[in-house]
């Protein structure tokens, strides 16, 4: 290896023959080679080998190995297969050592290159560069080591950083969303908030890297690797993962339960049910809980209300649940106090004991007769989602509301679905 990293410029031809087979047997091959590999100790060296090498300049790559088969050579057919194995494996090897020595790759166990000496080194990342095939092949290496850019907001975003030194870099706050990492190398480095939203994360190694409150919201992550780095509070909504790729992830015992829920939607199935209560004789909510808990698989549940019994005796199940607002209450609910009101009633003493995951805003709204309520149906979900940030649980529950196929003017078959 210490060959292959003194390599810098010229070239130099290295004819290697075999004594014995001077004039019919021959190995070729031009190498890159610096001028001043014709050394004493390189000269001894060959000596020592018994190898005759004559240097020449040259100015191309190639390597030819051939084998005259004259019926003038004078030796035994014996002698000659053992001399042409011997010579198969010295071809080999020096073909190796060629293409090694060409390639732009840097070794798995090779030390990173010294710190660029570029002035303006840590604003090419402002730039970006062009990759080849996704491989990290850059028209020009980016060395952001050490380099500061905590809550950049727009130079960062969008850009390809292919093969990037990125260790002991500062992302915190950073606005990363869109950007192309492809064989980067951040061990060490600190994306604390970073948003990589809509990010392509190939091959990125983010060993030891502080990636605390860090969102992968919509975000391919493809052999990336998170060893011993710090995922506290990550988001990983909607996140695009390989099966291989999560089981990987989710060794890190720092991940957060939250964020585990978030990277199971990706690959696990489950199973849910409604829990209704217009009935009769129903067995009390902490028998049910306790129930659909040790003799079901059943994880999520379904609730048209907020009923605070029910809720209390899903209590450190961990099972997902998800209550409902009536749609009479939606036209309250434009109204912020009555909005931070009901959340600081009905969902705030639960949290996190109760594994309240989302709020629904009425039911099938748009199919209603009233349209009153159908006109304030966004408004509300939008005041609610800004009343749970008030209470910090923005993160943990999410806001929606539920159709039915009566908003679908075509159904069958499925490709020619469309909305009325």
């Amino acid at each position: 290896m210490s060959i292959i990293q003194n390599i810098a410029d010229g070239w130099i031809l290295i004819l290697a023959r075999i004594n014995a087979f001077e004039r019919s047997e021959m190995a070729t091959l031009f190498l890159p080679l610096p001028h001043k590999f014709s050394s004493p100790g390189l000269s001894s060296a060959v000596k020592r080998s018994r190898v005759s090498v004559p240097f020449h300049i040259h100015s191309s790559i190639r390597v030819n190995c051939s084998a005259n088969t004259s019926s003038s050579v004078s030796t035994s057919k014996e002698n000659s297969c053992q001399f042409k194995e011997l010579r198969n494996v010295a071809c080999g090897v020096l073909a190796v050592l060629a293409l090694t020595t060409t390639t732009p790759v840097i070794a798995a166990n090779q030390k990173l290159p010294p710190l660029s000496t570029d002035p303006d080194r840590c604003e090419r990342a402002f730039v970006g560069n062009t990759i080849g095939q996704a491989n990290g092949v850059y028209d020009k290496p980016i060395d952001l080591r050490f380099c500061d850019y905590t809550n950049d907001k727009t130079n960062l975003k969008g850009k390809s950083l292919a093969a990037a030194l990125m260790s002991d870099a500062k992302f915190d706050g950073a606005d990363m969303s869109e950007v192309v990492m492809s064989k980067a190398y951040a061990v060490g480095a600190s994306f604390k908030g970073t948003d990589f939203t809509n990010a392509v994360l190939d091959r990125v190694n983010f060993g030891k890297a502080n990636l605390q409150g860090a969102s992968f919201k919509n975000t391919v992550l493809s052999g990336s690797t998170f060893v011993d780095a710090q995922l506290q509070d990550v988001v990983f909504e909607d996140t695009i993962i390989g099966y291989i790729d999560l089981q990987k992830l989710c060794v890190n015992t720092t991940i957060s339960d939250d964020s585990r829920a978030e990277l199971g939607w990706v690959v696990e199935g489950s199973i849910g049910v409604n829990y209704g209560t217009v009935a009769d004789n129903l067995p009390p909510p902490s028998q049910v809980a306790r129930f659909l808990l040790d003799s079901t698989i059943i994880n999520r549940v379904k609730l048209y209300d907020t009923n605070q019994q029910i809720l209390q005796a899903f209590a450190h199940t961990g099972i997902q649940i998800t209550v409902a607002v009536p749609n009479n209450l939606i036209p309250n609910l434009i109204n912020l106090k009555f909005s931070q009101q009901w959340v600081k009633t009905n969902i705030s003493p639960h949290v996190p004991a109760t594994n309240i995951v989302r709020i629904l805003i009425g039911n099938e709204v748009l199919t209603t007769t009233d349209h009153s309520v159908a006109s304030h149906l966004v408004l509300a979900m939008q005041t609610l989602h800004v009343a749970l940030t008030g209470e910090d649980l923005d993160r943990r529950i999410k806001v929606s509301t539920p159709h039915s196929l009566g908003v679908l003017s075509s159904s069958s078959p499925p490709s020619s679905g469309r909305f009325k």
